[in-house]
């Protein structure tokens, strides 16, 4: 049997990404979020959409960050996406 495993990944669920690819290049959210097959930028996140009630943060090392898709991902950041009702 041959396990096959993708670039980006997780071990368990402790949250942790991590990154482990023969090829040297950037490796984005988006990118990890695409292996799921689910949606994440500033619009939406897995089934949950931006409206007129709720946003979508994200914050990288508690700074706010309008990255999102495009956040690479970088050792031992701190990445928070969240789905919030507006102020």
């Amino acid at each position: 049997m041959v396990i096959v495993y993708n670039p980006i990944h997780t071990h368990d669920d402790s949250g942790i990404i991590h990154v482990e690819s023969p090829v040297k290049r950037d490796f984005t959210l988006g990118d990890f979020f695409a292996i799921w097959g689910k949606a994440f930028n500033k619009d939406q996140v897995l089934d949950s959409k931006v409206d007129e009630q709720h946003v979508i943060k994200e914050t990288i090392n508690g700074k706010e960050s309008q990255d999102y898709e495009s956040t690479i991902l970088k050792d031992q950041d701190q990445i928070v996406i969240s789905y919030e009702s507006k102020s």
